[in-house]
């Protein structure tokens, strides 16, 4: 059975390597390279990284560009229309945004239904170009007594009083759908999993709307808690897209833990919790392992032009000068040439 994973990501150079083994075991038809540019300038270098692994696995990966932002908020609005249409024509299958991450959205200040956005999104929609959305996080976030040690750490502990409501954010993303018609992936089922009804609502009446199911394990649960999400995922599974978030030296725990869940009616271990597969049908597994990305991306990554990644080099060296992460981001864009100049036949 032919796997698209839809949603991985590479962090930093050494990442690249890596991924690139893990697609050379043939585990997977294709993946999916995401960007998040907008998490922090830290990760300026991450569109060049998702392009890059196309280099360094031709035909085999498709990558998702993200949006540039100044360190403590948004960049020139009039920059993102421009600027995705450079993406596009270097290389890129569609857009990323993590922008509607809590911790993300408190730090760039404003909405993502605001009028900065309008070209940005309209251009989307009018050349259907996917957008893979990373919206909310676990509700559990935003309660001091159920969020887990981890979220305190890394400070997705959204419930002192300083960011936006679940709700809030949902409200946001609500306006966009209302206003375009964007081919929409909404990551980690737009943690939706606690409330059935609330989903089948939004596939209804947001035709353009995709799932993926990129662990958020907490979803898992959910999942094997209400029978009722099997009839789910038999009536939209022209909706839910495969996808891991990983690519550890242990990597294949993830997509093998996933895949049996959706394949088999066992009940075992997973995401240390106790799951019980859905047993779906291959006409359904189909749909979500493979086909509903291709239909939504086509059915081969598209080339890179060569020129215009290496011109995007120079614009993010000139972009990091003015960050807190300059020396970071120069030292990555050496280590990301001598990868590709190492191991393709490019010369960058």
């Amino acid at each position: 059975m032919k796997i698209t994973d839809c949603h991985v990501h590479a962090y930093n150079p050494s990442d690249l390597l890596k991924i690139k083994s893990m697609v050379n075991t043939g585990y997977f038809e294709n993946i999916n390279m995401l960007s998040i540019t907008a998490y922090s300038n830290e990760y300026l270098t991450n569109n060049i990284l998702s392009l890059a692994m196309k280099l360094l696995c031709p035909s085999k990966v498709y990558s998702f560009g993200g949006l540039y932002y100044k360190d403590k908020g948004p960049g020139d609005s009039s920059y993102f229309l421009p600027h995705t249409k450079r993406l596009m024509s270097m290389g890129f299958d569609g857009m990323k945004m993590i922008e509607s991450k809590p911790n993300v959205r408190k730090r760039l200040s404003i909405g993502l239904d605001d009028a900065s956005y309008d070209d940005f999104y309209d251009y989307l929609s009018k050349n259907k170009i996917p957008l893979l959305m990373h919206v909310n996080d676990p509700e559990d976030f935003w309660h001091k007594d159920r969020a887990p040690s981890f979220a305190f750490q890394y400070g997705f502990f959204y419930g002192d009083g300083t960011f936006l409501s679940k709700e809030e954010m949902y409200d946001e993303i609500f306006h966009i759908l209302n206003k375009f018609s964007i081919n929409i992936i909404f990551a980690h089922f737009y943690f939706m999993s606690e409330d059935i009804n609330r989903t089948l609502k939004i596939l209804d009446t947001y035709k353009n709307v995709y799932f993926d199911i990129t662990p958020g394990t907490e979803m898992y649960k959910d999942f094997s808690n209400n029978k009722d999400w099997k009839d789910f995922f038999i009536k939209y599974a022209h909706r839910i897209l495969f996808g891991t978030d990983n690519f550890q030296d242990e990597w294949r725990i993830k997509p093998d833990t996933v895949k049996r869940f959706m394949e088999t009616s066992d009940t075992f271990s997973g995401f240390d919790m106790n799951l019980r597969g859905l047993d779906l049908e291959r006409e359904c597994l189909n749909k979500i392992f493979n086909d509903n990305f291709k239909k939504l991306v086509g059915d081969a990554p598209k080339a890179v032009n060569i020129e215009l990644f290496k011109e995007e080099f120079e614009i993010v060296r000139k972009l990091a000068e003015s960050s807190s992460y300059r020396d970071l981001i120069l030292n990555q864009l050496i280590e990301i040439k001598e990868i590709i100049n190492n191991n393709t036949i490019y010369r960058v």
